[in-house]
């Protein structure tokens, strides 16, 4: 090891620093414990103290100089914009997946408490840096030296010898360099100091020794130091919406942290971060997958104060809001439960207007109850019109388990106590239980959110790459909706082509009875080329955007056979999160496929399945003998 030393151009361990530095002495159970404090300062790419700690989707935190290069994002067309042109392949071992930067942002409650940190220890100066120079060190001479107590740090060479202690997969590994280091100053200021300057991996194994040669009053120990700059942290560590300490600390895209608890509360109702009022690109129902803790603020939170996290947690168990359930998509819906009536009648979407006649005396009660309250009910498909998925499960039950809940905008009256109601979806949910109130059905519902933008953008890529594996190509709107009637292909060859897609989608709908994001692969496997030229067409090799396109080309090419279209459910939203509701809408379609739409939580699914009902439909009218009025 000392050959290993010296060839590094290092001062050999044998080596003493200077004449008046102490001989090194094996590392003290008080040093250990230092070490763990200040570890969780540390960058885990460097091994140095955080500067300007950036957190990254995934929830590992690095320093801003160790952020990897961006590059062009490829594969992603939705959202197209421009911040999210840019990413980065994250450098942790465990991840590995390609974060937008728009989504890595500057953390702004760990930045602070390291600042606090570094101010706190300050005041301790280099005597002896072993790695300063090619030629093994530097020395200062210091006034008054004599009369302050002296830390030397031995930073002995990586050794052959492993599993004395586990090491984490993501601990960077960085060379341990051989060095001697010495401060005027405690432990716990050289400790940091030399963290700072050379970073000081896990890893390293170190001998430590302390002296102070002649009488002086007794220099301030770590303890009080750590104590001192502990209590000046503790207020950062305070969540900005309940004002206790963060339980399973979340940050936002925006660099702001909050509970996990907070966050999904907050999302509830706005989808703005509530400090800076920036937009929140994560889904509401936050999960383990689309939005993990802060892994080094939670571990700094376990290290500093461990008997305020634990009565804070104990604390939300009583009151029914755990953290670790918010951050577990199977039993977070328990949490967002919120009970609503349910009217089992007919298929709504969100952001699409309703209008129904209401003339049961139960459902005049449920009105009046509504008009009272919230506004608010949710309205699902009777079981025989939604095929699956019903409510809890049994075949038994009468309706669907997935709604739309709808708002009551305006009541019209009847003198003989009917009413018309005009109502406006306003989200999705699942009914996880229910029961029966005056004959009214009362349902604990799980409100029903899309995946995040990153989650969406890497469905995306997942998408395009595998289409392009498969050398197909994307479909042409003109090849199936000519402009022109005297554009069409050979009339047979239509029908053809046609009936066989929409034969294709008929028989993806009816597999799927699941309740993840619908998954349609090769719509057009029987479908040949309509140019009879290339690979066929494949609609899982379009980017989300030219869906969209598409889809607005179809709705564009059915407003025209209807011109009331338009006039019914107003002009094709251009958002492609809200287009699809729109065109199911519009779309003479069963309701039972339409019921697979609403169950979806991607946008690029969605647009999927309206592409494929425009073919099925366009299909149909070609295919079924019509009647001409003259």
């Amino acid at each position: 090891m000392a050959n290993d030393t010296a060839s590094a151009g290092c001062l050999p361990e044998t080596t003493p620093p200077s004449p008046n530095l102490p001989t090194a002495l094996p590392l003290s159970a008080s040093a250990v414990s230092l070490r763990d404090a200040l570890e969780v300062l540390q960058c885990t790419q460097c091994a140095r103290i955080l500067r300007e700690p950036m957190t990254l989707p995934c929830g590992r935190s690095l320093c801003r100089r160790c952020l990897p290069l961006p590059h062009t994002r490829r594969l992603v067309s939705y959202p197209a914009t421009v911040e999210r042109e840019a990413g980065i392949v994250c450098p942790f071992n465990t991840c590995r997946k390609e974060h937008a930067v728009f989504d890595c942002g500057l953390d702004y409650v760990l930045g602070k408490m390291v600042e606090i940190v570094r101010e706190g220890l300050k005041g301790a100066e280099v005597v002896y840096d072993g790695a300063a120079s090619e030629g093994g060190g530097h020395s200062a001479a210091l006034p008054n030296s004599d009369h302050r107590q002296l830390t030397t740090i031995r930073v002995l060479a990586e050794t052959e010898e492993k599993g004395e202690t586990e090491i984490d997969i993501e601990d960077a590994l960085v060379k341990t360099r051989p060095l001697i280091f010495s401060v005027h100053g405690t432990l716990l200021q050289a400790l940091f100091l030399l963290a700072e300057m050379h970073g000081l991996p896990r890893i390293a194994k170190l001998d430590i020794s302390s002296s102070s040669p002649l009488p002086q009053p007794e220099p301030p120990s770590d303890s009080s130091l750590l104590n001192a700059v502990l209590s000046q942290m503790r207020p950062e560590a305070d969540c900005q919406v309940c004002y206790a300490i963060f339980l399973d600390p979340v940050m936002t895209p925006c660099g702001h942290t909050f509970c996990a608890v907070c966050l999904h509360r907050v999302l509830d109702h706005t989808p703005h971060c509530p400090v800076c009022r920036r937009s929140v690109s994560i889904a509401p129902l936050l999960s383990s997958i689309n939005k993990p803790i802060n892994r080094s603020l939670a571990q700094m939170l376990e290290t500093f104060w461990p008997k305020c996290v634990a009565s804070r947690r104990r604390a939300a168990i009583q009151e029914g809001w755990t953290s670790s359930a918010i951050l577990d998509s199977d039993s977070a819906s328990s949490l967002a439960a919120e009970r609503v009536p349910i009217f089992p009648c007919s298929l709504a979407f969100p952001g699409i207007p309703f209008f129904l006649h209401i003339f049961e005396p139960r459902y005049r009660l449920m009105v009046r109850r509504c008009m009272e309250g919230s506004r608010i009910f949710g309205m699902v498909l009777p079981r025989w019109m939604a095929g699956d998925g019903v409510a809890g499960g049994s075949e038994s039950e009468e309706f669907a388990a997935y709604g739309t809940l709808l708002r009551i905008s305006k009541v019209s009256y009847f003198p003989d106590g009917r009413s018309m109601i005009e109502t406006v979806g306003q989200g999705r949910f699942k009914i996880r239980s229910y029961t029966w109130e005056d004959g009214i059905v009362m349902g604990a519902i799980e409100r029903l959110h899309d995946m995040g933008i990153a989650e969406e953008e890497a469905h995306e890529a997942a998408d395009l790459s595998a289409a392009s594996a498969q050398h197909y190509t994307v479909p042409r709107f003109a090849d199936y909706f000519p402009v022109a009637p005297d554009a069409w292909p050979p009339a047979s060859s239509r029908r053809r082509s046609l009936s066989r897609a929409a034969s294709a989608l008929e028989a993806i709908l009816s597999r799927n009875t699941s309740d993840s994001p619908l998954t349609l692969t090769d719509p057009f496997s029987d479908l040949p080329p309509p140019t009879g030229a290339q690979p066929r067409p494949n609609i899982s090799a379009m980017s989300t955007a030219e869906l969209l396109d598409f889809a607005r080309a179809c709705a564009a090419h059915l407003s025209g056979t209807s011109s009331r279209l338009e006039d019914t459910f107003g002009p094709a939203p251009a958002d492609a999160a809200l287009f699809a509701w729109w065109f199911a809408a519009a779309m003479p379609m069963s309701e039972d496929k339409k019921y697979a739409l609403l169950k979806s939580t991607s946008v690029r699914d969605r647009l999927k399945m309206c592409c494929m009902w425009a073919l099925e439909w366009e299909g149909a009218r070609w295919s079924v003998p019509r009647c001409v009025i003259m």
